[in-house]
């Protein structure tokens, strides 16, 4: 009972000292961060691949979320794009 009562202890003040730490350090970020148009393009040929790949397979499931995670990432590229062209240009 003893050895119980000391292993939750230990565990909860791990616990705690992670929560606080975690919760501490998204208090000192000023902005969030911003994926540039680059890393969203790559984003998108990366699902654009595992769509290829559950197509070649003949993997359902893997296809239709590759396609659905292309098309929204594809979206996101072309919105971060044209925002980079708009600030470049004023």
């Amino acid at each position: 009972m003893r050895n119980t009562i000391n292993n939750r202890t230990i565990a909860l003040s791990t616990l705690g000292v992670m929560a606080a730490s975690t919760i501490g350090g998204l208090a000192l970020t000023s902005a969030p961060a911003e994926a540039s148009s680059k890393g969203r393009r790559n984003t998108t040929i990366g699902l654009g691949a595992i769509t290829a790949y559950g197509l070649l397979k003949k993997k359902k499931t893997v296809a239709i979320a590759g396609g659905i995670g292309t098309a929204l990432a594809y979206s996101k590229y072309r919105k971060a794009k044209k925002a980079e062209q708009r600030r470049r240009f004023r």
